[in-house]
């Protein structure tokens, strides 16, 4: 039979589609078991011998997070997005889940990349340490999601969840694994430091301890990150560990936003912030291009500071240092 002659967007899916799938599995089978059909019936719909219905593109769109709005040529620039609703403490857990899930296909791609345009630090760092991962993901309960659960309560580390700091680990062990480009401000620092600071004004710390404990990780966290840029590595060679590599520009201008591209073979998928840390997820290849070319442009308008411009390195994170060493006397003294 022969192929049919308008079933562009049907190759096209079932191309996005073997990008998402594990690489143990088979796509005839997964469409096999998904549709119910013949093994025969999926080599056709996958070769586009047979058209897919619209009930069987839904599902394969729904079961994958997959748009196929993104994947068709429509007259009118437009593209979909997705995301998790966060509302409790469950749909957090999801949340996290979905990264980590986004982090492990990323993972197992061909050339794959990750381009942050940071307006606060990016979450993966956050999540090496113990004690400031916890506090993160209690301020984004208490503060922005309104967990009932928290609200009355103190940060102490053993409020939280294991199994969310669990996720977080996991998620920054896949993070070490990818090579990134990191494009920080001046703000891009101050927002972490700020956090503590508030919730430390605000009584919201179990004790003084515990205080200390995350502004000992995050000045742990600027020191580490000054090393791996210097390196131009995630983890510095001293550590024994492979290391993959890590771009940090800093930028004059003013982000404005979390914007985070995932190269995905040759596919891209750009992570847009909202409600303070969520995001839109879409991969509308040509936003996606749009959003390159800004990316691009940013960078170009940037300095590096990964490997050269020791001098514009240390400076950047000495305003850090120093801005965490005075919380930290601020905290001891009161």
């Amino acid at each position: 039979m022969e192929i049919l002659q308008n079933n562009k967007a049907q190759l096209k899916l079932f191309s996005i589609l073997q990008e998402k799938i594990p690489e143990n599995f088979s796509l005839v089978d997964v469409i096999s078991d998904l549709l119910q059909i013949s093994n025969d019936s999926a080599y056709r719909r996958i070769r586009g011998e047979t058209a897919l219905s619209i009930d069987e593109a839904a599902a394969i769109c729904g079961k994958y997070n997959i748009s196929f709005d993104d994947n068709i040529n429509t007259a009118i620039p437009s593209a979909s997005f997705r995301y998790n609703p966060l509302t409790d403490k469950s749909h957090f857990k999801e949340f996290l889940t979905s990264i980590r899930n986004d982090m492990q296909m990323i993972k197992k791609a061909d050339d794959p990349k990750i381009i942050w345009a940071a307006i606060d630090i990016p979450i993966f760092h956050h999540f090496r340490y113990p004690n400031l991962s916890a506090f993160k993901m209690f301020y984004w309960l208490t503060a922005v999601i309104n967990e009932p659960t928290l609200l009355s309560q103190k940060f102490d580390i053993n409020i939280v969840d294991k199994e969310l700091t669990k996720i977080g680990s996991q998620i920054y062990e896949l993070y070490k694994e990818i090579p990134s480009i990191e494009i920080w401000s001046d703000a891009t620092i101050l927002s972490l430091i700020k956090q503590i600071e508030f919730y430390w004004d605000s009584g919201m710390f179990e004790n003084k301890t515990n205080a200390l404990k995350v502004c000992d990780e995050a000045y742990t966290q600027f020191v580490n990150i000054q090393k791996q840029a210097e390196a131009k590595k995630k983890v510095p060679e001293d550590t024994g560990e492979t290391a993959t590599s890590f771009e940090l520009y800093y930028s004059d201008i003013e982000i404005g936003n979390n914007c985070i591209q995932i190269s995905v073979g040759n596919r891209k998928n750009i992570y847009l912030s909202f409600n303070t840390f969520n995001a839109l997820v879409s991969g509308n290849q040509q936003f996606c291009e749009t959003t390159n070319n800004w990316l691009l442009n940013l960078i170009s308008k940037a300095t590096l500071i990964s490997g050269v411009s020791e001098k514009i390195r240390n400076q950047f994170f000495s305003k850090a240092l120093d801005s965490m060493k005075a919380l930290i006397t601020k905290i001891e003294t009161e």
